[in-house]
């Protein structure tokens, strides 16, 4: 309960609360995405060889997510204000019509 009435209150946590969680959010969309799409050219036969080349950018979407949050709250715990390219433009939008 504290930490939400706070949230309300401070502004910086509220627009870097809602970039993590958009951050994490659009991540595994865009991971769920590219696992479909990589599962449908597995089953077609002559283009299955394409899933061989999108099933290593599986781990290495996770990986990069995994090292620009650890980036992004370390920046974060030391007060920077900074943005996250395409999230924070849908995190402020998204802000603006919660708060209306």
């Amino acid at each position: 309960m504290i930490v939400v009435s706070a949230l309300k209150k401070n502004a910086f946590m509220r627009n870097h609360g809602c970039q993590g969680l958009f951050f994490g959010l659009g991540v595994a969309v865009i991971s769920f995405a590219l696992s479909i799409f990589a599962s449908i050219l597995g089953a077609i036969p002559l283009v299955g060889v394409l899933f061989l080349f999108l099933l290593p950018l599986l781990p290495l979407l996770w990986l990069a997510w995994f090292v620009l949050s650890i980036l992004y709250a370390m920046k974060d715990n030391r007060g920077e204000r900074f943005e996250i390219p395409f999230v924070t433009q849908f995190a402020r939008k998204y802000m603006d019509t919660a708060s209306a």
